[in-house]
């Protein structure tokens, strides 16, 4: 059964008397072309956040050709408060009860992982499958340790008659945590991407974005968390249409749908200015986010976008103390990323929508070796993200309630201070491979070491002696995008295919950023050898045995420099590539900080 049918029979059983709807452990998608509202949210007081999320799932797994299965995270296990966004202030106690009511389902894949030193407190899985689950918190800046953000060894079986399914999870948001757009999701190798394109993800905010930026308290402050859902691959099908993406999206929990025209509704009053924080919770899709309007010509053309943070930091000069804006009409989301910007509505009689931008097609501009003459796959492979709608936005003097939340007033803080500034005390070099094969391994590898998929026993591959600045120089050698994501820090980008960052992008930091594929290839590659059907670039494992991309002679990059300072996240941490299909296929690597 697809999506939207399943969607409608949901809708029809609700009118009836709701008697589908009551039988869900997970609360349907909202209608297709409803309203988008805010989240339900959650927020801290007296210095703590305490609440209980409650894990559930419907629905079979894709193993059996379903794409309807549902991840949840319900807090107090209530149906109305599913995924809450979490609000707390610098130096607040996060205290989260994790209860796992999962059940595991016919088609459910192994992940083939198992941890021999659990935590205290964790009861290990017989099995480890889409039914276990634990949580991390992408991009805070807090220790790697058992009860905080740490997930090798924190793996929580389902509740059962032996086992109550808990574990508490206590978290210190640093004093200096910078103020911004956090996330919260499971991190189970193996079956990471099944529970994002579930839905198993929420938002958390640390307030004090408006001691940076006071204009934003007079206006409206929409929380966005955009994500991908399961569909059958348009590569399963005779003749598949190539703008075809390949995961359809939800905004809100309003699902955009590929072959439907319903779509999301944003309200806006005319002229109107508002703070958007949007996140791309995706397991596996990349955005080119724009704001578009539709000029006396009938053409849609982007309008220009107030940055004020991206992965949680202000853009902030530490020198002189103060904050900035950076204006972009584009702006490139990969999974894991966020971006707080301010919009401002056209007048009234003006159409406007929220609008992705075709990634596949970016990519390959940025590549001056790459021909759009080329046929899809060639220049690059990555799945397909064709340029869509996200949600129109209909203006009116009169918007319906969005549930609106105020913003709250924190101390303002610093942290990563001159980042971009500090020399490096050390460089480091890593690239991104594959095993082209069907169900080949997937690699991210310190140069000089030989590639390997992610093992939880092995030796970390980096020790870095803290504090420390350093940079890392990582290399995509592979025929597709591949996305680096460090936790516990964030990085300042120095350099992009080998060229400086200059201006306003400086000020940027990250925890995740996107890597175009190889940009030139070895000549003198017969395609006949190619057994793959890729022709271009080789992919037959037999001219790269190793697959150390020895055929890329020219590498996409990016040189980090990365945040090692903080002796609060001193520990055992991941960096991989936050494509989580790619990262549960081995291209994930354990570091230690000391």
């Amino acid at each position: 059964m697809s999506l939207f049918s399943r969607l409608f029979l949901l809708a029809v059983s609700a009118l009836l008397g709701g008697v589908a709807a009551a039988t869900e452990s997970c609360p349907p998608l909202n209608s297709p072309g409803s309203q988008v509202k805010n989240t339900v949210q959650t927020s801290s007081v007296n210095g703590l956040l305490e609440t209980t999320l409650v894990a559930r799932n419907d629905g079979n797994g894709p193993l059996v050709g379903s794409y309807d299965y549902r991840f949840c995270l319900l807090e107090n296990d209530s149906p109305e408060r599913s995924s809450p966004v979490l609000r707390v202030k610098p130096g607040d106690l996060l205290k989260i009860h994790l209860n796992n009511q999962m059940q595991s389902k016919e088609g459910f894949p192994s992940a083939h992982f198992h941890s021999h030193m659990p935590c205290p407190g964790v009861t290990v899985p017989a099995e480890v499958d889409m039914s276990s689950v634990n949580l991390h918190y992408h991009g805070l800046n807090v220790a790697p340790e058992c009860g905080s953000d740490e997930v090798i060894n924190t793996i929580v079986a389902p509740a059962n008659d032996q086992n109550s399914g808990s574990y508490t999870y206590t978290l210190e948001i640093p004093a200096n945590e910078p103020p911004g757009l956090y996330w919260v999701h499971p991190h189970v190798h193996g079956v990471a991407q099944q529970h994002l394109l579930g839905g198993m993800s929420t938002l958390l905010i640390v307030e004090g974005m408006d001691n940076f930026y006071p204009s934003i308290k007079k206006m409206k402050e929409r929380v966005f968390i955009v994500r991908d859902l399961d569909k059958r691959d348009p590569a399963d099908v005779d003749n598949p249409d190539p703008e075809e993406p390949w995961k359809n999206l939800t905004i809100n929990s309003v699902p955009i749908v590929y072959g439907q025209n319903a779509l999301p509704q944003i309200f806006m009053k005319p002229k109107e200015s508002q703070f958007w924080r949007v996140a791309n919770a995706s397991a596996d899709s990349h955005l080119v986010l724009q704001f578009q309007v539709k000029n006396a010509q009938g053409q849609w053309t982007s309008q220009s976008l107030k940055m004020l943070a991206f992965d949680g930091v202000p853009f902030i000069d530490t020198d002189d103390k103060r904050t900035r804006t950076i204006s972009r009409k584009s702006i490139i989301l990969p999974p894991g990323g966020r971006a707080e910007f301010v919009v401002r509505a056209p007048g009234t009689g003006t159409e406007a929508r929220l609008y992705t931008k075709d990634y596949n097609a970016y990519l390959e501009n940025k590549n001056p070796n790459c021909s759009r003459t080329f046929k899809q796959g060639v220049c690059d492979s990555t799945d397909r993200n064709p340029a869509r709608t996200i949600a129109q936005v209909q203006i009116t003097a009169d918007p319906p309630d969005a549930n609106d939340y105020p913003l709250v007033s924190t101390k303002p803080i610093e942290r990563f201070a001159n980042l971009a500034k500090i020399p490096p005390q050390l460089t480091r070099k890593l690239f991104f491979t594959k095993d082209p094969r069907d169900d080949g391994d997937f690699f991210i590898t310190v140069a000089g070491k030989t590639p390997q998929p992610f093992d939880p026993e092995a030796e970390p591959d980096v020790i870095v002696q803290g504090p420390t600045v350093e940079d890392w120089v990582v290399e995509n050698r592979d025929n597709e995008s591949h996305d680096f994501h460090i936790h516990q820090t964030h990085f300042a980008v120095m350099k992009v295919n080998g060229k400086p960052v200059q201006g306003e992008s400086v000020h940027i930091l990250r925890d995740t950023i996107a890597i175009g594929s190889c940009r030139r290839w070895v000549d003198g590659v017969n395609p006949a050898d190619d057994p793959y059907g890729l022709s271009f670039p080789p992919a037959d494992p037999r001219h790269d045995p190793e697959f150390t991309g020895k055929n890329c002679i020219e590498p996409a990059s990016v040189t980090l420099r990365i945040d090692f300072r903080d002796r609060n996240i001193v520990g055992k941490m991941l960096y991989h590539c936050h494509i989580l299909e790619h990262e549960d296929k081995g291209m994930m690597r354990l570091m230690e900080i000391r």
